[in-house]
């Protein structure tokens, strides 16, 4: 308990005096707080600081703000000039983008290759590529050979929407004529024909 009791002593005695020091920066004119006391400590004891430009003149805030904006301007002038690279090379960062995607995916299968399997690393990649090749194409075949398959059932159902909205719009609230629906068909087409490239 005597070591605690010898804190508890010591800041005890420091707390008035550090009062008194920032009492007398204040009545100095040094302004308030804890730096206005460090100041005056420093003053005293004669140790000479340097004195930043201009902080008498321009506020805390104001110099906070001017040195967080001109960080954001260089953030935002590095992100042009990388913005400005990836357009001028973007015949070659896609395609090694599209790499360097497709070798992450397949590194898994080739690590299981060479290691289940025991096959050569660069038998495991080829064996990898093809295969994800014939996957890929095994696919892309079951999807087109669906959608034609399905393509006149496709086209029945939405004419049949189509004729559905039709016989809405001319029973409906709106009651609108066959000539008018017509003519809306026919403006459509003809801003869609004007508008096409």
């Amino acid at each position: 308990m005597g070591r605690l009791e010898e804190v508890r002593r010591r800041v005890g005695d420091a707390y008035p005096s550090r009062r008194a020091a920032v009492q007398e920066a204040r009545d100095e004119g040094f302004g308030d707080g804890y730096g206005a006391a460090s100041a005056a400590a420093v003053r005293d004891a004669g140790i000479r600081q340097p004195s930043a430009v201009g902080s008498d003149e321009v506020p805390h805030g104001l110099r906070l703000a001017a040195g967080w904006s001109w960080r954001m301007l260089i953030i935002v002038a590095a992100a042009a000039v990388v913005l400005w690279l990836v357009a001028r090379l973007r015949l070659v960062l896609i395609p090694l983008a599209i790499a360097l995607l497709l070798a992450a995916l397949l590194t898994p299968a080739v690590q299981r290759l060479r290691r289940h399997a025991r096959f050569p690393r660069s038998l495991a990649a080829a064996t990898v590529v093809v295969g994800g090749l014939i996957f890929v194409a095994g696919t892309l075949t079951l999807v087109i050979t669906q959608f034609v398959s399905g393509l006149p059932a496709l086209v029945g159902k939405s004419t049949d929407g189509i004729r559905q909205i039709q016989a809405w719009l001319t029973t409906g609230p709106l009651h609108l004529s066959n000539q008018q629906l017509d003519d809306t068909a026919d403006a459509a087409q003809s801003w869609l024909n004007t508008h096409r490239g």
